[in-house]
């Protein structure tokens, strides 16, 4: 053999030695990387927790550091809806079951019928909103016909000027025009100051008939002009009215009527439109 075909074969034999070796360490790589996958997926059990096939070296470390956090309590113990940290409460529904006092009731309420158990609730409802009413003028309970009759008219904010300032931009543009239904505007005022003065309590509601867009509009400025709150609901095959209701304790409206105090500044505009024409 000469020397150059042993420096061939010496050759030759590192790097059959060398493929070895990375050989090996690749297969006891590869060994420890299915070990220990093996031992994450053992540790993961019914965790209901989540590895994707290719995952970044960070969130790797967070799957690998959550699997070990697992791996140190028992499955029992762990709680994914925090359970085991908040306090527990007691509900209206289990006050009901343990208490034989509301059960009672409970049991003497679902024995109505569905129209007694309606009126119970509103009858229910009226007392509470009585008792949290922070109303004390005891005189606006009374049934008053007269519209002039009360002490609190004369209050800044009470008058019809200011009333009339609060109303909104649209309604005050539509009670400038001349062309307004008056008695039908009087009537229903007078319906509502009558109703309100009577039933004072929020829960009080008064309906209109149905009506065309300009009348219920009225009504919604009549509302407003009141101090009342209204809304138009949809009836039928798609008639609409208007529900009013008093969303206060007390129903204290200026005393001077909607129409009257537009009759006297259209008056007022008037008379002063004459005398720049005379000037």
């Amino acid at each position: 053999m000469s020397f150059f075909s042993y420096l061939l074969d010496y050759e030759s034999e590192d790097e059959i030695h060398s493929e070895n070796d990375v050989n090996e360490s690749t297969a006891e790589s590869d060994g420890r990387n299915v070990r220990k996958a093996q031992r994450l997926n053992d540790i993961t059990g019914d965790l209901n927790m989540i590895k994707k096939g290719r995952m970044g070296a960070r969130k790797q470390r967070r799957y690998e550091n959550a699997q070990f956090l697992y791996s140190m309590v028992d499955a029992d113990d762990i709680c994914e809806d925090y359970s085991d940290i908040l306090q527990s409460t007691v509900t209206a529904l289990s006050k009901l079951f343990t208490e034989d006092e509301n059960m009672q009731a409970w049991n003497v309420f679902i024995e109505k019928n569905e129209e007694e158990q309606r009126e119970f609730l509103d009858s229910f409802k009226a007392g509470e909103v009585h008792r949290n009413c922070s109303c004390s003028d005891k005189s606006s309970h009374q049934e008053i016909d007269g519209f002039g009759q009360h002490d609190y008219n004369g209050h800044p904010l009470r008058t019809a000027e200011a009333s009339f300032s609060r109303l909104n931009r649209r309604f005050r543009m539509i009670l400038r025009h001349k062309t307004l239904p008056l008695e039908f505007m009087v009537v229903n005022e007078k319906e509502m100051r009558k109703f309100f003065h009577k039933n004072v309590l929020p829960v009080s509601e008064w309906s209109s008939s149905v009506l065309p867009r300009l009348h219920r509009l009225i009504i919604h400025a009549l509302s407003q002009y009141l101090s009342l709150i209204s809304r138009s609901v949809v009836i039928g095959s798609g008639d609409k009215l208007v529900k009013v209701r008093n969303k206060y304790c007390s129903f204290r409206p200026p005393s001077e009527t909607l129409v009257d105090y537009l009759k006297r500044r259209n008056g007022a505009d008037n008379t002063a439109k004459k005398k720049r024409l005379v000037m």
